[in-house]
């Protein structure tokens, strides 16, 4: 299974490696949901975080192929997030969340999320930032790729010893 493969070759960091067995599966399969999912989060990944044209496509994609299913908008919407576009982050949550089903897998998480992003000021204003897209995840990726937003945020030294600057 080229998703199982993709993972693998992606937990390792070779994220050129996964997006070339992601490539081969929509060659065979161009509305396979799933694998424009994984492109869009690899090709993300790829970026170290940031969207491409080619990530943003691919979510797309997934998008359109299972329009009521929130997993490619709250994963557009972190990637925002970590780019510090926190309003299209929350446009986009705020969409994703409307046109999702009720009993829609992710969606409680989504709603939470959203509630934290939109109170916003006032995490900046008690700098925890990070919590935003935290909030519930036992995700060590994702704990570990929020933990660098929030260090950024909070202007903290990173490994280097070097301190980052805080936007305002």
């Amino acid at each position: 299974n080229a998703l199982v493969t993709a993972d693998a070759f992606a937990a390792r960091g070779q994220f050129e490696n996964a997006a070339g067995f992601l490539r081969g599966a929509l060659a065979e399969n161009p509305r396979d949901f799933e694998v424009w999912l994984a492109l869009g989060n690899v090709l993300t990944e790829q970026a170290d975080g940031v969207l491409t044209q080619a990530s943003v496509y691919a979510y797309r994609e997934a998008s359109v192929l299972a329009p009521t299913n929130p997993a490619p908008g709250y994963f557009l919407g972190l990637a925002m997030i970590r780019q510090g576009q926190l309003p299209e982050a929350r446009q986009v949550w705020a969409q994703t969340l409307a046109a999702a089903p009720a009993d829609a897998a992710g969606r409680a998480a989504l709603a939470e999320r959203l509630a934290r992003l939109n109170e916003y000021p006032a995490l900046v204003a008690k700098r925890e930032v990070g919590d935003i897209v935290r909030l519930g995840t036992t995700d060590p990726h994702e704990q570990a790729a929020t933990d660098g937003y929030d260090r950024q945020q909070r202007g903290q030294q990173d490994d280097e010893g070097s301190t980052q600057a805080t936007p305002v």
